[in-house]
């Protein structure tokens, strides 16, 4: 509008991408000695390149032309360009000596742009064995014990580059002419360089066994696994006279140690009189840790990391519920007044989930066909109360707009001799009730027990007989019914356990029928 808006304002912006890539491989395959070589070699090459321009003028008058800035008080131009370049160099060869020795090695040379110009380039490698006992002449699989067996290991390593670019340099931008010096336009940098950046390397051995039993009836199968890594590329924390607060780097001799076990017991075609059932049961147990950090005292993540506990364990006050006399949150504290300070922090359970299972059913009795899978987790979760009271206290007002609190807010203290997890609400005038109730969000309350047993899937279908699939010149047709998320069995408040937070939609619970024809 010309009357109320006299200046004018253009916003120019041009933007280009390019990407190239190729991979080159050769396989050879041949034998050697008693076994069979199989090698494949390759080259692996990328380029991309993003370059972003645009162009701000504003504060021209009515009648002067917006032809480049003439007449603009404000003129803000900005060009970024992004390279990224990527070259791999690898390899491959197995081994196999009468399908009962397997032996696999690789190797690659990864370089990436990312690193810069001192040390681009990485050494990755793995060597892995299997050894297929059923094949030995002593458990030949003709004598239906064992049916399949076999041993495998592995050790290897791999590598991570940084997930941005151009962190390994200084990196500038244009800043606004109200923030430049007397009104000038100038530049800001916006990363501190880092010529040291070097590949973050992980580590990883496995050893597990497979077996078929009993006329392929029954499958059996146990790996574990363990995986660190070295020289991890984190941010760290710089002093306020470097202008900007932070600088990615490597850091040697952090550790972060995971381990998991994983079993998996499968029976097939078990006949339970006109019944035919198969069964998988599949449990994973993970463990996660910070086996090393030298030097974590005098780090930023010194509040965030406890050695010899997970990445999820944060260090927080012990809350040990609300005060049947006098209606506050309490915690474990050596304060006379019941305030918790630095020095009564503690780790906390962290959020790993203990273990978790899936257990598959599949009935069949003629043309008709049930499968149920369920699906359990024992785990650590957010409090979601604590996540609203983090909003807006029990008592209070929100503050943007009125809302529905849970039930659970009305299990709260209203008289001396009360047991309950909600202390005495307030509207804020109580303000050791709003000193406590700022100590609960920063306890360790939020995290509490979410574990859950989920119905995950049940369908039920009715197959059309073969004879009248061939008489109707069908491949084969079923009617089916089929429900999602049916029911889920947990102590969880409030909110869903797999998501754990009451302001986003829950997985819902879905019901489908059809019918399906393969022609």
């Amino acid at each position: 509008d010309p009357n109320n808006y006299p200046v004018g304002q253009v916003t120019l912006a041009h933007n280009q991408y390019t990407h190239q890539m190729t991979e080159t491989m050769g396989r050879w395959t041949g034998d050697v000695g008693p076994g069979r070589l199989e090698g494949l070699l390759g080259v692996d090459w990328q380029q991309r390149n993003t370059q972003y321009n645009s162009l701000l003028s504003s504060g021209y008058p009515n009648d002067i032309s917006l032809n480049a800035g003439v007449g603009a008080t404000s003129y803000i131009p900005m060009s970024n360009t992004v390279p990224y370049r990527y070259a791999a160099l690898f390899g491959r060869a197995n081994y196999n000596v009468a399908n009962k020795y397997l032996v696999t090695a690789s190797w690659r040379r990864d370089g990436s742009s990312r690193l810069g110009n001192q040390e681009p380039y990485g050494d990755f490698w793995a060597l892995g064995g299997a050894w297929v006992f059923s094949e030995e002449r002593f458990l030949a699989a003709d004598t239906g014990i064992i049916n399949f067996g076999k041993i495998r290991a592995s050790y290897g390593t791999t590598g991570n580059e940084p997930n941005e670019d151009n962190q390994f340099m200084e990196v500038y931008t244009s800043s606004l002419p109200s923030r430049g010096y007397q009104g000038l336009q100038g530049l800001r940098p916006t990363t501190l360089g880092n010529q040291q950046l070097q590949w973050e390397m992980n580590y990883r051995e496995e050893l597990a066994l497979e077996m078929e039993l009993f006329h392929h009836r029954l499958w059996f199968s146990v790996a574990g696994s363990r995986s660190w890594t070295d020289n991890q590329l984190i941010i760290m924390k710089a002093g306020p006279v470097a202008g900007i607060n932070k600088v990615l780097m490597n850091q040697p001799g952090i550790n972060v140690e995971n381990r998991a076990l994983e079993i998996e017991l499968q029976a097939n075609k078990v006949a339970l009189g006109p019944v035919n059932w198969t069964s998988a049961v599949m449990l994973t147990v993970p463990r996660n840790k910070l086996a090393a950090w030298p030097g974590l005292a005098g780090t930023s993540y010194s509040n965030t990391y406890v050695i010899g506990h997970s990445l999820t364990t944060s260090q927080n006050y012990h809350w040990t519920g609300v005060d049947p006399k006098t209606g506050y949150y309490s915690f474990q504290t050596n304060n006379p007044n019941g305030s918790p300070g630095p020095f009564d922090v503690a780790p906390n359970s962290g959020l790993d989930p203990k273990y978790y299972a899936g257990w598959s059913n599949s009935f069949r009795m003629g043309n008709w066909q049930l499968d149920v899978l369920l699906d359990y987790r024992r785990q650590q979760g957010y409090n979601p109360l604590v996540i609203l009271a983090q909003q807006h206290a029990p008592g209070s007002q929100a503050p943007l707009q009125l809302s529905n609190g849970p039930v659970e807010w009305l299990d709260h203290w209203r008289k001396t001799g009360d047991v309950t997890r909600q202390q005495r609400v307030t509207s804020g005038a109580d303000t050791l009730a709003l000193t406590r109730l700022y100590d609960y969000t920063a306890s360790d309350a939020w995290s509490m027990d979410a574990s859950y047993l989920r119905l995950r899937n049940m369908t039920l279908s009715w197959h059309l007989p073969e004879g009248m699939a061939k008489k109707w010149k069908l491949q084969g047709a079923r009617i089916y019914v089929s429900g999602r998320n049916l029911l889920t069995v947990t102590k969880f408040p409030v909110a869903d356990p797999e998501t754990q937070n009451p302001t986003v939609l829950p997985p819902l619970r879905t019901v489908i029928a059809g019918l399906r024809v393969n022609f």
